[in-house]
């Protein structure tokens, strides 16, 4: 086939050539250029690996989360047998009645002789709150039998109520129908509030062990 020069770099060019294979110039002067390949940009791996991220995180926020703030925002029901409350005034009635134990031991074995025992019983608890349930507010009350009485000579101390959640020998029935009630040997529990509570105090000499 025939070749001519470039008119640009002067290199053999065949004649059925529209750009020179050389310097890549038109061999025609109407004819423009052929256009610049443009290369299409793939994303980068770190940035697919951002992408990858986050939607994970999303679906997290979107499952997890959830399962973490529902504890918070669901309320127990005031009075549920177990539920947190319960056990909060349950605790505050037991520590309050360790206190008049440890009070008791200081004072010849006897038992605070005033129905307000609250001063005298505050030096061993120092936590004001600890007098009342904590979610109802109800004030714990003492047995009037055994104020003033030698503990030691309780016949019956588990069976011998200390305190109570309520009023004038009446319990509150704040917790669904029930209150706290405490005993002589410091334990503690709920008590149906329409059931009859024995406010009675046995008092006997310690017996002797024989020998």
């Amino acid at each position: 086939m025939a070749t001519f020069p470039c008119p640009h770099c002067g290199q053999p060019v065949e004649a059925d050539h529209v750009y020179c294979p050389h310097c890549s110039r038109s061999l025609r002067l109407n004819v423009e250029p052929p256009p610049e390949v443009q290369t299409v940009r793939q994303p980068s791996p770190k940035g697919l690996f951002w992408v990858i991220g986050i939607g994970i995180l999303a679906v997290l926020a979107m499952f997890v989360l959830p399962m973490i703030l529902l504890p918070s925002v669901v309320k127990t029901t005031p009075g549920a047998s177990g539920s947190p409350r319960n056990t909060d005034c349950l605790s505050h009635i037991k520590q309050l009645a360790v206190g008049h134990l440890i009070y008791a031991t200081d004072y010849d074995d006897r038992f605070v002789a005033d129905a307000n025992f609250k001063p005298a019983i505050m030096p061993y608890i120092k936590n004001n709150d600890i007098f009342a349930c904590p979610d109802t507010r109800v004030e714990f009350a003492a047995n009037d039998g055994i104020l003033g009485k030698d503990s030691t000579l309780l016949l019956d101390p588990a069976g011998t109520v200390m305190l109570y959640e309520g009023y004038n020998k009446q319990l509150s029935g704040a917790h669904g129908g029930r209150s706290s009630v405490a005993y002589t040997d410091s334990h503690a529990r709920m008590i149906d509030a329409s059931a009859s509570v024995d406010y009675s105090v046995r008092l006997g000499k310690p017996t002797t062990p024989s020998k």
